[in-house]
């Protein structure tokens, strides 16, 4: 997030004090101090104006939330479209829509430089006017800043683990630059047989996934020492990683990223990473209903679902799989997704 003139408070520092009416959202106790604060203006819902800093999943899923409630929101986005980092154009474009026709005043190519208090404020709850690149103001009860964290790496680099763009570089089974360090989640850049060897994901399933194979990179870098040592491993802990004896290295991260987001009455699932796709096919089951199909020349890749979990169970499987898919079928509608056959 770059500099905001009158907001020289840290993240961890919002998180401490949200009285001060800028707050983070990154789990329950947060989203427990937006409801309070809101209750606890003397205004009603709908005259209470939040701006949110970012379009990302954070920041969307906060702004329909509040929306729902009836609340008047403003997002601001640096980028030019909202999900940029994570979705495809033809998702970003159905979010947008989304938002603006549920009353969400969705701002794209801009971003907030100052920050200052109203001196006039009803009820006497905080306010602040709100002063964008482009010049527009906004007059708002609360800031929410949803634009994602930097990576703090001076544990790794006081242990002169190796870093690339930021992040910890670890191999195929989580394992650092020293084999006896091993890292997993937002923190890694890592090699993945589908995505290359500078593959980086923010998400639970895969910090949950790589934790799994790092849980067996260390039972097996255990086991081994434990032979060179001649020291017995409690048959307890190779059981506990469901570590196979008779194979003599452990796994390597392999798992199809999933991720979604649920706003208003939608539900977008991702299945697969867009990164190094060339070409697409769109599919409108219904009104509400549509699927994006994202190919590397024949091979499926990636499958972004709205609304459509059908979509989203058959693509993970299709991609995991490594099934070619008949695109003339999969763009034919007539063709239900189940019966759908590979050539």
């Amino acid at each position: 997030m770059p500099p905001i003139k009158g907001l020289n408070i840290k993240i961890q520092d919002v998180r401490k004090k949200p009285s001060t009416n800028i707050l983070v959202m990154r789990n329950a106790d947060d989203a427990i101090a937006l409801k309070l604060l809101i209750n606890n203006t003397h205004k009603t819902k709908q005259e209470f104006h939040a701006l949110v800093l970012g379009a990302g999943y954070i920041g969307l899923e906060t702004a329909a939330s509040l929306r729902k409630i009836g609340a008047e929101v403003t997002v601001i986005e640096r980028a030019r479209r909202p999900l940029a980092r994570v979705a495809s154009e033809e998702v970003s474009k159905f979010i947008s829509a989304l938002h603006s026709n549920r009353g969400v005043n969705l701002i794209c190519n801009d971003s907030v430089i100052e920050l200052s208090q109203n001196s006039n404020t009803k009820g006497g709850s905080a306010s602040y006017q709100v002063l964008c690149k482009s010049g527009a103001k906004y007059n708002v009860d609360c800031l929410i800043v949803g634009v994602g964290v930097i990576v703090h790496t001076d544990l790794a680099q006081h242990a002169a683990l190796q870093l690339d763009e930021g992040y910890i570089r670890v191999d195929g089974r989580m394992k650092t630059s020293n084999s006896n360090i091993w890292a997993i989640g937002d923190c890694t850049v890592f090699e993945h047989h589908e995505y290359g060897d500078s593959t980086h994901i923010e998400s639970v399933q895969n910090a949950v996934d790589q934790a799994k194979i790092a849980a067996e990179s260390i039972a097996s870098s255990a086991k081994e020492y434990s032979q060179t040592a001649d020291v017995e491993l409690p048959s307890s802990t190779l059981e506990q990683f469901n570590i196979d004896a008779s194979r003599s290295t452990p796994s390597r991260y392999n798992a199809t990223p999933w991720f979604w987001s649920d706003q208003f009455d939608s539900k977008l699932q991702i299945a697969g990473l867009i990164k190094n796709t060339d070409n697409q096919i769109t599919r409108f089951d219904s009104d509400r209903e549509c699927s994006i199909w994202h190919f590397e020349g024949d091979v499926l890749r990636c499958v972004e679902a709205i609304n459509s979990p059908k979509a989203y169970v058959l693509g993970s499987k299709w991609i995991a799989e490594k099934i070619n898919i008949d695109k003339a079928q999969l763009a034919d509608t007539s063709v239900s997704l189940i019966s759908l056959n590979a050539p």
